[in-house]
């Protein structure tokens, strides 16, 4: 009898875990973009004309989405995604005039921090092979110099 109910045990767990191991997957469905994904494909639909983001403050958001974007991938300047990167760095370089980005409000020290970081961010790229991006590099890297 206690062999009969062994044999009854393991035959169900055959069946259960034998027909789970051939169950037909399920349908494939189209993944999710990740949050960041999301928030990229955003800015990239989102940016002005003249390669900026934001309305009042541009130089300093526009240096949050240049950050953004370097920070997503290890080829930035390459793909879909090069584009809105490269015109957001051209327009912070047309920003600087003798060292110092625009005062935009009450004060200028987080577009100055901000684009600086992000021109200084594409000229380290820049540094170690790779996609360049379509930038005057030796002005990118006085622009640096002078912020």
């Amino acid at each position: 009898m206690r062999t009969r109910r062994i044999g009854t045990a393991l035959g169900l767990l055959v069946l259960v875990f034998g027909g789970l191991a051939r169950a037909d997957p399920p349908e494939a469905k189209t993944p999710t973009p990740s949050p960041r994904e999301q928030g990229l494909a955003w800015l990239g639909t989102h940016a002005n004309p003249d390669g900026s983001w934001g309305r009042t403050h541009t130089t300093a958001v526009t240096g949050l989405a240049c950050l953004a974007y370097l920070a997503s991938s290890d080829d930035p300047f390459e793909g879909a995604r090069a584009k809105p990167l490269v015109d957001g760095l051209g327009f912070l370089l047309k920003q600087q005039d003798h060292g110092v980005f625009p005062k935009q409000g009450h004060t200028g020290i987080h577009g100055q921090g901000f684009a600086t970081l992000a021109l200084s961010e594409a000229y380290g790229r820049t540094l170690f092979g790779g996609p360049k991006p379509d930038l005057d590099l030796e002005k990118l890297k006085k622009t640096i110099d002078l912020a």
